[in-house]
């Protein structure tokens, strides 16, 4: 579906999405309250519902690089999206930490919980750095625009969640990028931005630094390569 809506011809992309119904969504205010707010789980039914599926859709369609710069978002690319950054009141995120021009997976009702090293499944691609309990790195968010922080995430983590089909999965493990990832989009669904968590342990490890500017040349400037 999304894929027809990249096509290199401007006329016949907007005359496909046009056909398939697809909204190009636009990003909320960091002030507004939809993302300082846990968002509730989704039925089943809900899940499954066509109102669901329609606004699946225009997820997908709209994290795809062209079309956030269309909507004048702060970043072309992005490893996922919750649905409350476009003010949606879903339990529903999108998950591609290989980037947002591949694969996005759909996740439904989102849980993590950590793990420690030793609990992590035996696979030969593990690296050192994921033998620790957590570890800091950079983050930007499209939800805070023009900063960023350094972030102490949990390494490795069991997570929880339903997929596309509304089939539940319970305690798939998430390691690295892919598991700092997944706690970043849970944690907008939980109501927290990654600035928020300054303020203490209460929400699990912290962000130990954050930079905020004035305009978008000092970020792009300033951010680290």
């Amino acid at each position: 579906m999304s894929s027809q809506c990249d096509s290199k011809d401007k006329k016949d992309n907007e005359n496909q999405c046009e056909q398939q119904n697809l909204q190009l969504l636009k990003l909320t205010a960091e002030t507004d309250p939809i993302l300082h707010s846990p968002i509730e789980e989704m039925r089943l039914e809900d899940i499954r519902s066509p109102e669901t599926k329609q606004i699946v859709a225009n997820m997908i369609y709209s994290i795809r690089a062209k079309q956030l710069e269309r909507a004048n978002a702060p970043f072309t690319k992005a490893a996922g999206m919750a649905a409350n950054q476009w003010g949606i009141n879903k339990r529903i995120f999108l998950f591609c930490p290989k980037g947002n021009d591949g694969e996005a997976k759909v996740v439904f009702n989102p849980t993590y919980k950590p793990i420690s090293p030793n609990q992590v499944s035996t696979d030969p691609t593990k690296t050192k750095s994921e033998d620790q309990f957590t570890n800091l790195y950079r983050e930007a968010c499209f939800s805070v625009p023009q900063a960023y922080g350094i972030v102490e995430r949990y390494t490795n983590i069991a997570i929880s969640y339903v997929d596309i089909n509304g089939v539940q999965h319970t305690d798939e493990q998430l390691s690295g990028w892919k598991a700092r990832v997944w706690q970043h989009e849970t944690d907008h669904l939980d109501g927290v931005l990654y600035s928020n968590r300054q303020s203490g342990i209460k929400y699990g490890p912290n962000c130990t630094e954050f930079h905020r500017f004035q305009t978008k040349s000092e970020f792009d400037e300033s951010y680290p390569k």
